[in-house]
């Protein structure tokens, strides 16, 4: 498995440079280091089962309906104790019940699907099935934009509206580059912030980055990974940016609904308010304590706010405030977040968006709460940057 990396490695450096040949894998724990050639023969075995994995994993399962159904499957691998001790046991039994793909005796995946799912119920198989297919189908479709920077020529994804093509690199300062065109006018097909890969006429992928200005008359200035003013004949090549797809939070939400499915008990306790609905749980009552503390930090707030604010605090597992937009959810949050901060309590917060975390933090940056502002610079608002460096 690992000498497969390191060949996987060093075939895609010759795909750009030189064929290396081979690879040096290291071992920190022990400080063994092995030479790993990459042969023709492993290279064909490896490309073998990629391609046997892309075979199975395009397949989907059509009810009769039409609907989807599930992921096909390959064939459990006939290894009792590689199985049983396998981390992805539980997902990958998951996958095979609600496929009904389970082996039958005298596979060792006969028993050790029943086994690792007795803790689930039906339900929870079929909230599995219906949000892994639901995530794949919105996987597939970002997949299908990433693909056409291989797939479709220049011309053909700035049509789509995904790319800018026929750019040529003014100036490089600090890694924020200058792009120009002057063989027609620029699309405006991208905003400040927003992630773009770069692509030349000769290579594919060559750096990513975020937009820094994209400003009117021909130009826009990207800070990317490298610096390309490094590159030799870069005054020579014609550039292209795409629209980047990132793939990440997506893997994060396949993590996630897997997970749901362990037997650990903090998973057990998600199951039942995710899937089982259960309703919140309240505490009695709050400590004088909390009241005193609050007195301050919530007075300028109106009796709605205030009352959900108590709320929070009661609550013992989980609570949901809900609100329509300018309704001051935010303006709550930030009030939360200051009775936390006072009691001593150490405060997470997240967002979908990042313009989401900066309208929150911009309302607390106000009232002198110190916070630390984790994320991608180009993406966090310039108020919420400068806050950042005076907090750090």
């Amino acid at each position: 498995e690992h000498s497969g990396q390191v060949m996987l490695y060093s075939m895609m450096s010759r795909d750009r440079w030189a064929d290396p040949g081979s690879g040096l894998l290291l071992y920190l724990r022990s400080s063994n280091m092995v030479e790993v050639p990459c042969g023709r023969n492993e290279e064909r075995g490896l490309l073998q089962l990629r391609n046997q994995l892309v075979a199975y994993t395009s397949q989907v399962a059509k009810a009769s309906d039409g609907a989807v159904s599930s992921l096909v499957l390959p064939e459990p691998i006939d290894f009792e104790k590689a199985c049983s001790k396998c981390d992805f046991l539980e997902v990958c039994a998951t996958y095979q019940k609600i496929a009904d793909n389970v082996p039958a005796q005298p596979h060792p995946m006969a028993n050790l699907v029943p086994d690792s799912l007795e803790h689930l119920e039906p339900a929870h198989l079929e909230w599995f099935r219906r949000w892994s297919d639901m995530l794949r189908l919105e996987a597939g479709e970002s997949k299908a934009s990433l693909s056409h920077l291989w797939c479709s020529s220049p011309s053909e994804r700035e049509r789509a509206g995904s790319c800018i093509s026929d750019l040529q690199l003014l100036s490089s300062t600090n890694n924020t580059h200058r792009f120009c065109r002057e063989s027609a006018a620029m699309p405006g097909l991208f905003s400040v912030g927003e992630v773009v890969v770069l692509s030349s006429t000769s290579q594919l992928a060559v750096s990513q980055g975020s937009v820094v200005s994209a400003e009117g008359g021909g130009h826009i200035e990207v800070l990317l990974d490298r610096d390309l003013s490094l590159q030799l004949g870069w005054r020579k090549e014609r550039f292209c940016l795409d629209r980047h797809v990132y793939q990440g939070s997506m893997g994060s939400n396949f993590v996630a609904i897997g997970k749901l499915m362990s037997s650990s008990p903090q998973s057990k306790a998600l199951r039942s308010i995710i899937i089982g609905r259960e309703p919140p749980r309240f505490l009695p009552g709050l400590d004088r304590q909390v009241a005193v503390t609050a007195r301050d930090v919530i007075k300028h707030l109106n009796k709605v706010q205030q009352k959900a604010i108590f709320r929070c605090m009661m609550s013992e597992n989980y609570i949901l405030v809900r609100g329509m937009p300018g309704s001051g959810k935010s303006t709550t949050i930030v009030g939360l977040m200051r009775l936390l901060a006072r009691l001593g309590a150490s405060v997470l917060l997240v967002a979908y968006t990042n313009s989401a975390v900066d309208t929150v933090l911009c309302k607390l940056k106000e009232h002198e709460t110190k916070f630390l502002r984790l994320g991608r610079s180009a993406r966090v608002r310039q108020i919420g940057r400068a806050s950042c460096r005076e907090r750090v």
